[in-house]
């Protein structure tokens, strides 16, 4: 991956701690402890030193850990105070630029730098930094909809959102920084908050296209499983109606703002009434699409569609609904019934009477 064997102290390879691993194989060398076996495989790699403290594998040892913080961050400026692996980076980094400019680095070391992606001779330049990271923010907004960048692990502009909520937290971030970032659309300071908007987001596309909020239990939405989101949106909201805890922390399960933007979308709070309403919109549109095909109201007895689903036997349990008889149906339900059938409905959904009809 790196193309040597020059480790630095605290390097995880895989999350295995390969710098102490490495460490130990010196130590027990010195001791005279380490078997010959091991001896010749470790002597195999061409680069491996067996003193640590050697100039060169100090050095190398540092221009590792340059290349894990530029695969980390996604470029080569370096804080000056930047801690990397138990290196002093940003300190190291700055040292070369000096001795570059006094003529002092060797041209093996200066075409290894220079090989390094985003590195540059200047001194750093932070405001230039951060408003690289934020155009690329602004592109992911751009491209999502939305500022709520998934926090995946590698991801640099994921390590970089993480920071900024974590110096906004302690008071580091300057204000015009916060302003520009509060501009965004779905920017929060919150991890907990950003997982909600997550979950929204993705609520809205579903939305956008099925023209409710009813999702399914098992239904991911591209890559996200928005049917487990909306179940624990339900959980949150019945223990928040019982909780008798500090205020503080029933408002941490779900907030007045995501409870009236979630009944904006038409959301269903009680689990069964969801079912319900998520099982009448796949009946109207197995209906609907009868409807289409064969050029009439009246569904055939017994009727299924080409995917087993049973139509027939649906149309004849939301008649009863429909008159009254058994169950109900809200406002919504009704007109689309009766859209779908058009002038024919009071025949379609005979019988014609449904006196008792909920709103």
């Amino acid at each position: 991956e790196f193309g040597d064997a020059i480790v630095p102290n605290k390097h995880e390879q895989d999350g295995f701690t390969l710098g102490r691993w490495v460490e130990k194989q010196r130590g027990q060398y010195r001791r005279g402890v380490l078997s010959k076996e091991r001896i010749v495989r470790l002597e195999r790699f061409e680069t491996w030193i067996w003193d640590g403290q050697d100039f060169h594998v100090v050095w190398g040892e540092h221009f590792r850990a340059l290349q894990i913080y530029v695969t980390k961050l996604g470029d080569a400026m370096v804080p000056n105070s930047w801690d990397q692996d138990g290196f002093a980076l940003g300190t190291w980094v700055e040292k070369q630029r000096s001795a570059y400019r006094q003529d002092r680095l060797s041209s093996e070391r200066i075409n290894a730098l220079k090989g390094v992606t985003g590195w540059s001779w200047d001194g750093l330049d932070l405001d230039a930094v951060w408003e690289g990271h934020c155009a690329d923010l602004l592109s992911f907004v751009e491209a999502d909809g939305h500022a709520n960048v998934p926090m995946t692990a590698g991801d640099p502009l994921a390590t970089w959102v993480d920071k900024q909520r974590q110096a906004y937290k302690s008071g580091r971030l300057p204000a015009d920084r916060i302003s520009k970032l509060k501009s965004l659309n779905g920017w929060v300071w919150d991890k907990f908050d950003a997982g909600w908007e997550t979950g929204f987001a993705a609520l809205q596309k579903f939305h956008a296209r099925e023209g409710n909020a009813n999702v399914p239990q098992k239904w991911n939405e591209g890559t996200f499983d928005l049917g487990r989101w909306v179940s624990h949106q339900r959980t949150a909201y019945a223990k928040r109606l019982k909780w008798e805890g500090p205020q503080s922390n029933r408002v941490r399960l779900i907030n007045d703002d995501q409870i009236a933007r979630l009944n904006g979308l038409g959301f269903v709070w009680e689990l069964r009434a969801a079912k319900d309403a998520a099982s009448f919109e796949e009946g109207l549109n197995a209906y609907k699409k009868y409807v289409t095909e064969h050029k009439t109201y009246r569904v055939q007895p017994g009727y299924k569609d080409e995917n087993g689903y049973p139509v027939d036997s649906w149309m004849q349990r939301n008649k009863r609904r429909y008159a009254g008889k058994r169950g109900s149906l809200s406002t919504d339900q009704i007109a689309a019934l009766e859209s779908v059938a058009g002038v024919k409905a009071e025949v379609a959904l005979a019988p014609l009477r449904a006196p008792n009809r909920a709103k």
